[in-house]
């Protein structure tokens, strides 16, 4: 098993682009998804900070690191994301078969997401690397 973890912010187009220049947060990208915006032809736009590895056996105190690392920012990333705005700690949880995420957060974690106003979402997914590393691997 494997983690990674970022701050994402998901809004329209022009909100997301003026999150991402005033805040400048350094290896910040913005993209558009192809999701749909609920009742409109626009499609979601991500902003998003730099996706860290966690160390497996202390998931939380990485998580801790990566929002205290952002937490300079929280004011301008509340301030530029916009009402309507979906505001995530994303951690991704890569896994194989019988695998399950395990860890809890502490509450100084939940303190900073908090601060920040966002929510945390874990995707767990299949690690297709580990199940099939000759198909990803090969030799040129």
């Amino acid at each position: 098993m494997r983690y990674q973890a970022y701050l994402r912010v998901l809004n329209d187009e022009a909100t997301i682009r003026k999150l991402y220049e005033k805040t400048n947060v350094p290896g910040a990208v913005v993209e558009p998804l192809k999701a749909r915006r609920e009742g409109t032809e626009e499609v979601w736009w991500d902003w998003e900070t730099e996706k860290v590895d966690l160390d497996l056996a202390d998931v939380d105190s990485g998580l801790k690191v990566l929002l205290e690392r952002y937490r300079p920012f929280f004011a301008d990333i509340k301030k530029y994301r916009g009402p309507e705005a979906d505001t995530y700690l994303e951690l991704v949880s890569y896994h194989q078969e019988n695998e399950e995420p395990r860890g809890s957060l502490s509450p100084e974690t939940i303190s900073l997401l908090s601060e920040l106003g966002a929510a945390l979402d874990n995707d767990c997914v299949y690690d297709i690397v580990d199940i099939h590393p000759k198909e990803f691997h090969a030799e040129k």
